[in-house]
């Protein structure tokens, strides 16, 4: 069975676009020294709902 040229190319081009969109986020990462931050870091990160 012939596969469809548009599925190869989704099958290519969207993990590179994932990868994209998870590198927007604390690029220089983010390094904890308290649990006082850690505990915070909802509140001063809301858009996050991972690390």
């Amino acid at each position: 069975m012939k596969k469809h040229p548009l599925l190869l190319i989704l099958a290519i081009v969207l993990p590179v676009l994932n990868g994209l969109h998870a590198q927007g986020c604390l690029p220089d990462g983010i390094t904890f020294s308290s649990q006082a931050q850690i505990d915070s870091f909802p509140a001063n990160y809301p858009e996050y709902t991972m690390i």
